[in-house]
């Protein structure tokens, strides 16, 4: 009887072990964002310095969620959340249409203090979750889209030492001139706005600042 029980104790440990480790080999990123996310790797060239092969690890049949600069939720869903690339030395142009815009779930986008980046923003929709974006210190340009306001989860905005340039787009301003519009109110979380550098108002006080004082976390 001590004998089988020994044996039932063992099969039962053995099943565990299996169970436990096809746990924790399965992948947990979904396979339809690390699709996007290598489309985007494909974009990139490297500058030959320390970080050449900071994408290196990005490939097909591994879990995204542990590839450098890439988080994903803590519930468990392997929702791609978070893309931390800051002071990559990545030189290429980003286009709108670019697969980075398309992760649905993503709330923080750091691209900063990669100075050779260039790049322009697409159209954003209003179920889109993000809520960090910092490309500061880069070669964005061109213009921001009027529909930036859609951003309702947006807490921090740095456009610092970018290109971007025009009139004043119909929610938000960097290098730009003319009035502050006050849809720019409509960002209601945003609690720190960065434009420094390029700011070309003809104004910033009184009425035209408006839509800067209704938010109501500056």
């Amino acid at each position: 009887m001590g004998w089988l029980s020994r044996c039932c104790y063992q099969l039962v440990f053995l099943q565990l072990f299996l169970l436990h480790s096809s746990l924790t080999h399965s992948k947990l990123c979904s396979n339809d964002q690390a699709s996007l996310l290598l489309q985007f790797k494909q974009l990139f060239t490297y500058t030959s310095n320390y970080y050449d092969h900071y994408m290196e690890q990005w490939e097909e049949d591994t879990d995204c969620c542990s590839w450098n600069g890439v988080t994903c939720d803590d519930m468990g869903k392997g929702h791609v959340t978070g893309l931390h690339l800051s002071a990559k030395s990545l030189t290429v142009t980003i286009p709108s249409n670019s697969t980075l815009f398309l992760l649905p779930y993503l709330q923080v986008l750091d691209l900063s203090l990669n100075f050779e980046l260039k790049g322009s923003f697409p159209e954003a929709n209003r179920s889109n979750p993000l809520q960090i974006l910092d490309v500061s210190h880069t070669s964005f340009s061109g213009r921001l889209p009027n529909s930036i306001d859609n951003l309702k989860s947006l807490t921090h905005l740095n456009l610092y030492y970018c290109k971007f340039i025009g009139s004043v787009p119909a929610s938000i301003v960097n290098n730009f001139t003319g009035n502050i519009p006050s849809s720019f109110s409509n960002l209601r979380n945003l609690s720190l706005l960065d434009l420094s550098a390029q700011i070309e108002l003809d104004e910033a006080k009184g009425s035209r600042a408006k839509g800067i004082l209704i938010c109501p976390c500056l």
